[in-house]
């Protein structure tokens, strides 16, 4: 991957998806733990301006992928060469088979209770050989997270996929991942319930075009979302208007 580019306060590294992949494995193999993979799309740039402390969050991550055609289109208006999308989910499809060969212990956290269960028993008829550490839902309050710490201790997993929705799943890793020796934590959002085939992404063509987002906004109805958008889109052209600015 590339040198960290600035998307409104934000770093994101540039490249394709299998340079990820291979960062993701050049960090498994080196003996620092805590190493977190963050997805960046439009609406947690705009988070991330409205909150300091997970901004600083985000500028930890060992991994910053241009998860949103958003910061794409952004990042090359504001004159920085980020080459492609990469969506989370396609990133983690991509490492689950080279763990499965390499013997990488991955556990899922995240979802309605039973959905992380069901990913897990997917992924392993999906890629023989693949081993899942363990799971949990994602529904857990204050009070229960010690007794997920526990579980991820006993665990002991190479890969933690955490799917809380953002910042929470972010929090979580920043404040457990490296207390707990997890070599890799990713943020995958609602990964967990594709995996398990409860969700279904846009169709292929929609997702070339980079309308994804769009896909996703119709069909959950997540109007904020659109309007969260529209504020980015709207930031991004103002600070284009002020020479390409950085905007902290």
């Amino acid at each position: 991957m590339g040198e960290k580019v600035d998307v409104l306060g934000v770093p994101v590294h540039p490249g394709t998806l299998s340079q990820a992949r291979e960062r993701v494995f050049s960090l498994l193999s080196e003996e620092k733990r805590g190493n977190a993979v963050f997805s960046i799309n439009p609406e947690i740039v705009m988070a991330a301006k409205k909150d300091r402390s997970f901004a600083e969050i985000l500028k930890k991550g060992s991994l910053n992928l241009p998860d949103g055609i958003g910061v794409v289109w952004a990042s090359r208006l504001l004159g920085k060469q980020v080459p492609e999308r990469i969506a989370g989910y396609d990133l983690v499809r991509e490492i689950l088979p080279e763990c499965a060969r390499r013997g990488y212990r991955v556990y899922l956290l995240g979802g309605k209770p039973g959905v992380a269960r069901e990913a897990g028993r997917k992924i392993e008829r999906e890629y023989p050989g693949l081993k899942v550490a363990g799971t949990s839902h994602g529904y857990f309050s204050g009070e229960e997270t010690e007794k997920i710490r526990e579980e991820l201790r006993q665990a002991a997993p190479d890969v933690l996929l955490v799917g809380l929705g953002f910042p929470r799943q972010e929090r979580f890793i920043a404040e457990n991942a490296e207390a707990l020796g997890i070599p890799v934590s990713l943020a995958v959002g609602g990964t967990i319930d594709g995996l398990a085939g409860r969700t279904r992404r846009a169709p292929v063509f929609l997702q070339r075009i980079g309308l994804e987002w769009l896909y996703r906004i119709i069909r959950m109805r997540r109007w904020d979302r659109f309007l969260s958008l529209s504020r980015f889109v709207v930031l991004v052209l103002l600070v284009k208007l002020k020479g390409g600015a950085r905007s902290e």
